[in-house]
């Protein structure tokens, strides 16, 4: 009787034990069931997801079996899709509602390819709110980029009273708390541990890549960051908003329409433990590889008879490179030990070659890197082209514009370019930039002033062994009396938008004839920025509510605003007459859409007094500021003074336009540049803005 009962008290325990060790894992997207199974439903293209190139194919969600691992879920996004999304873990079979103060564990393999490959960050992950009955005022927390062969997991910061509220993009609230090089179609993993909380003090997320837990930074932030625990291995955030927060596996945005991307998943998991959550066969205690790049050769042509130096960039994370070698057309020309020594390859001869170089670490994991040279016996020409403008341009007497080209030479230098209106010879520029018509100028009236007619804008580029190369545009010039629309404003323009931070008007002038009938405006805003190609907001608001009381076009509408020839396309407003093509420029502080096809111009101005058209044709400039530079001639170093906040780039180039120095700027308002390495010569000191786009200096290096 005793053993009986013994043995019945061990098989309790035993089945409440499993129990126990079952609940673990809270949810599994089980790719042997439906995705309906898992999932609560796949976004293949929500209301408003239209690409500018949208495609009848839509995305798909099946099952694929892969070499490695058997079957797998796969995301295919065709190109012209915005999206291809799995949302949220509430299946009619698996199903985990996440709440606030849970903390749990998100763990996942995944690679990636696409075609062409993907060279603009999409979201990849999303870790998503959902406002229901109540303001979220972050759209998701958390979220993974994939781009230019990088993985990046950022936090957003919140909004208040709602995400979308705040002055200024989105992007400002961002911070990028990890990025790694991932090569596409390559299974890595992941673990999310997430503690839930609406208090930013509470809630923390914390990451783990391929079984190693990862250290976490505050990178690339604006007006958001997170709280990082001492050793940076937790990040303090607010990770629940809203009414609900949810997962969505895929690929989505508006870069996500130029690729064909195939997304692959393997073993998707939300656990209360790490153990559970971690994908099997991810060791945290594994070697990992060594990496190698090329940096040294870097241009693909050369002439016979150069000496090539192959010099190298090597690391190995958890351990020591031992060996590298170098290969020259599958011939192993040069071995070192621990130590790399540059090695010179002499006297190439005509003939196409590959350059290998392998490492090897301590565990004898290798890793490569392929440079495929090309050397001929003939000089290769220059390659010149127009950038400002960058192809055919319309403008209005009394225009007012400069003109831009740039040139590079594979195996030579630039000796000069030449600019040439229907065959008159304007001037001749020796070094970059090559500019003209600019504030300085000889004339910076040289390219301005052409009555109404077509001209041929040629540029011609000269190298050092005098072979030439050539590139041409056209620029029409209206009469001003003449044509449909006399209120043009100088569209279209011969460069791009300068950002627009959020910016409002309360006054719209309907010039011309034939104008939509915006008898119920009450305000039209704008958020802008050209840095991120992002049109947050293009937004009119009514005073009767038709056919609503806020009308946000930035989702549906196209347009192009960065480059030369700026525009939009509206379709489907519901305001009459609206819809439509229009060229867009700046006109001071106001903002004017000229329409292509009709005769009419919008003019949204905070000043009730509708403008003159006499002076139709203006730059979108800004005020010179107060930077500076020194000392100049330099010789260790150059500092950098009064940087304005909107610079997020500085480059240096040498004569031959070829980029020496690159700099991400952030919010300094100083930075002190090393130039010991720079040959002695002249350089250009190069400023890029988000509101004053392109600005360049002369700099001496003694």
């Amino acid at each position: 009787m005793e053993k009986s009962k013994l043995t019945l008290a061990i098989v309790f325990v035993f089945f409440l034990t499993n129990i126990a060790v079952e609940a673990q894992e809270l949810w599994y997207g089980d790719p042997n069931k439906s995705v309906k199974s898992s999932f609560r439903r796949f976004d293949s293209g929500n209301a408003g997801d239209n690409c500018s190139n949208q495609s009848n194919n839509s995305s798909t969600a099946t099952t694929v079996t892969d070499p490695e691992y058997g079957k797998v879920w796969r995301i295919r996004k065709p190109k012209g899709q915005k999206r291809g999304e799995f949302a949220r873990t509430t299946g009619t079979v698996n199903s985990y509602v996440p709440k606030d103060g849970d903390v749990v564990y998100y763990g996942w393999r995944w690679k990636i390819e696409s075609t062409p490959n993907i060279n603009s960050g999409i979201a990849v992950w999303q870790w998503k709110t959902d406002a229901s009955n109540q303001n979220n005022t972050q759209n998701y927390p958390l979220n993974m980029g994939y781009g230019n062969g990088k993985l990046s997991l950022s936090a957003w910061g919140p909004c208040y009273p709602s995400w979308n509220s705040c002055s200024g993009s989105i992007s400002q609230r961002m911070t990028v708390l990890w990025n790694k090089s991932v090569p596409e179609d390559t299974w890595v993993s992941f673990v999310l541990k997430i503690k839930m909380s609406r208090n930013k003090d509470v809630g923390y997320v914390e990451f783990w890549y391929n079984g190693e837990k990862q250290t976490l930074t505050n990178s690339g932030f604006q007006d958001y960051k997170v709280k990082l625990s001492a050793d940076g291995k937790r990040a303090y955030h607010k990770t629940f908003d809203g009414t609900v927060v949810y997962p969505k596996w895929g690929a989505y945005n508006a870069n996500a329409c130029n690729f064909d991307v195939s997304a692959y998943y393997d073993e998707m998991r939300v656990a209360k433990t790490l153990g559970e959550a971690t994908p099997s066969g991810t060791s945290s205690g594994s070697n990992q590889p060594p990496t190698v790049s090329i940096t040294s050769p870097n241009q693909a042509n050369y002439n016979a008879g150069s000496d090539i130096l192959v010099n190298i960039n090597a690391n190995d994370t958890d351990g020591s490179i031992t060996k590298h070698e170098v290969f020259v057309n599958g011939t192993l020309v040069d071995t070192d030990g621990d130590t790399y020594t540059p090695y010179l390859i002499t006297n190439l001869q005509e003939g196409n070659y590959t350059v290998k170089v392998v490492v090897t670490d301590n565990d004898g994991a290798k890793a490569q890197d392929t440079f495929t040279l090309n050397v001929t016996s003939e000089n290769m020409p220059p390659v010149v082209s127009f950038i400002q403008p960058s192809s055919n341009l319309t403008v209005q007497e009394g225009y007012d514009i400069f003109v831009e080209a740039t040139a590079s030479d594979t195996n030579g230098s630039i000796s000069n370019l030449k600019l040439y209106i229907d065959n008159q010879l304007v001037r001749q520029e020796n070094v970059a930039p090559y500019e003209w018509g600019h504030d300085g100028s000889p004339n910076p009236q040289e390219v301005n002033g052409l009555t109404a007619g077509t001209y041929t804008f040629r540029v011609v580029a000269t190298d050092n062994q005098g072979i030439t190369a050539q590139d041409t545009f056209t620029l029409t010039v209206q009469n001003n009396d003449g044509g449909s629309n006399s209120c043009s404003f100088g569209t279209p323009m011969s460069g791009g938008i300068a950002a627009m931070d959020n910016i409002s008007y309360t006054n719209v002038h309907v010039l011309g004839s034939g104008g939509p009938s915006l008898s119920n405006f009450r305000e039209f805003s704008i958020d802008w920025d050209p840095i991120y190609n992002g049109l947050y907001k293009f937004a009119i608001n009514t005073n009767n509510g038709v056919p609503s009381w806020y009308v946000n076009f930035s989702d549906t509408m196209s347009y192009q605003l960065q480059n030369a020839s700026p525009e939009v396309t509206l379709s489907n407003t519901g305001f009459s007459g609206l819809d439509g093509s229009y060229w867009v420029a700046r006109d001071g502080d106001s903002f004017v859409m000229v329409s292509k096809t009709a005769g009419y111009t919008l003019y949204f101005s905070n000043n009730n007094q509708a403008p003159s058209c006499a002076n139709t044709a203006r730059r979108d400039t800004v005020n010179k500021d107060s930077f500076s530079f020194y000392p100049n001639p330099a010789d260790k170093s150059v500092l950098i003074q009064n940087i304005d906040p909107s610079v997020y780039e500085i480059m240096i180039y040498g004569i031959n336009s070829q980029v020496v120095k690159k700099i991400k700027a952030g919010k300094e308002d100083s930075i002190s540049i090393d130039v010991t390495s720079l040959k002695n010569g002249l350089y250009f000191i190069e400023l890029r803005s988000s509101k004053e786009g392109t600005r360049r200096y002369k700099m001496v290096k003694n």
